[in-house]
């Protein structure tokens, strides 16, 4: 039976391998390969973060928590929570630890429930099915047609509209809440409302990637394989997108507040793009920072006796985002523009299409 191998790549882009199994663990012990490094199988060109995978989670593991021993735990005065080295609060129950006191804004790490964080996905999918039933039905019984190819092309039209005006809508209101709301220091919060600050990413327990320490990223890679229709042309196909965000501060010049950013629209920054030498793969990680500095508009709510930025109803955004508030409108607008010309050039674009496929 062969033996199966591996090849790592670097942040950099720069690629290792392939090497054994053995191999690869041997570097992962020497510290030669990191946890936000990428591993993949040799010929699978599927890119993966190296502490994902299950074969080498136990090593990276080991070292975590050799490098723990050294460094010393830190425990949390109060709930005795075990914290990372570079921790500057526990992120459980917020208390600072420089001071050994309760920090008010800090917010509670915990996981929303899944209808709320998927709430504009699921919203999405029963509109599209339903757009698309409703072209069926109008095509059957309102006004009847025996062309096939018509009744999917309006299926297709009305989905695409659907579509279209879902995201416009989105996109009108966060830009609503965003122009009528003022900019507010974080001392004058001192009850729920809806809020709108400006401040600086604080975080005690933030996501590696890249050697960036993110409270948010969105890490895309992409492959070049051979287009489907045409053996001559390439494409470049997404294989690997991850997603994530942990719960994080903002701090002004007046005091800091907490953020659980669970269902928020974020706008991230680039924080790094890049390839191979010879075009075969393609990465973009996009992300929001330790102390970088950020907009927030949203809900603050009440939870256990500490304010805190939650999206709590689904009419109401939670925007978190690295651009300036003019910014951000002007990327809003042109949003808008883009979503509105889509679905003013959709139905000739669709009936072209099925005129030719015709």
């Amino acid at each position: 039976m062969t033996e199966e191998k591996w090849k790592v790549k670097k942040p950099d882009g720069s690629i290792y391998g392939p090497v054994s199994t053995g191999t690869l663990q041997k570097w992962i012990k020497e510290k030669r390969v990191l946890p936000e490094d990428f591993i993949s199988r040799e010929g699978k060109e599927e890119w993966k973060f190296a502490r994902l995978l299950p074969l080498f989670q136990e090593f990276f593991g080991s070292s975590e928590q050799g490098k723990a021993k050294i460094a010393g735990e830190a425990h949390c005065p109060y709930c005795q929570k075990v914290l990372p080295p570079e921790a500057t609060f526990c992120i459980s129950c917020g208390t600072d630890l420089k001071t050994g006191k309760k920090v008010g804004g800090v917010v509670v790490a915990r996981e929303s429930p899944w209808i709320k964080r998927h709430l504009g996905s699921v919203v999405l999918a029963l509109l599209i099915v339903l757009s698309g039933v409703g072209a069926f039905l109008f095509s059957r019984y309102i006004h009847p047609v025996n062309d096939i190819w018509i009744i999917v092309s309006w299926i297709v039209i009305s989905a695409g509209e659907t579509v279209c005006l879902y995201f416009i809508v989105r996109f009108v209101v966060v830009l609503a809440f965003v122009k009528k709301t003022p900019t507010t220091k974080i001392a004058d919060i001192k009850k729920e409302g809806f809020f709108e600050v400006k401040g600086k990413v604080l975080c005690g327990a933030p996501e590696v990637v890249y050697g960036l320490k993110c409270v948010y990223y969105d890490y895309v890679h992409y492959t070049r394989k051979r287009d489907f229709f045409h053996s001559t042309r390439y494409r470049y196909v997404r294989d690997v997108q991850e997603r994530k965000w942990v719960p994080f501060s903002v701090e002004d010049d007046t005091g800091e507040i907490g953020v659980n950013p669970a269902g928020a629209f974020f706008e991230p920054e680039v924080l790094n793009r890049g390839g191979s030498i010879i075009g075969e793969e393609r990465d973009t990680l996009r992300g929001i920072t330790v102390g970088s500095r950020v907009y927030i508009l949203g809900e603050v709510i009440n939870y256990n006796g500490t304010l805190q930025f939650e999206k709590k109803k689904s009419i109401l955004p939670l925007v978190v985002s690295s651009k300036p508030e003019s910014k951000l409108t002007i990327f809003l607008i042109l949003r808008i523009l883009l979503f509105i010309i889509i679905g003013i050039l959709l139905p000739f674009g669709v009936s072209y299409l099925f005129t030719y496929i015709r």
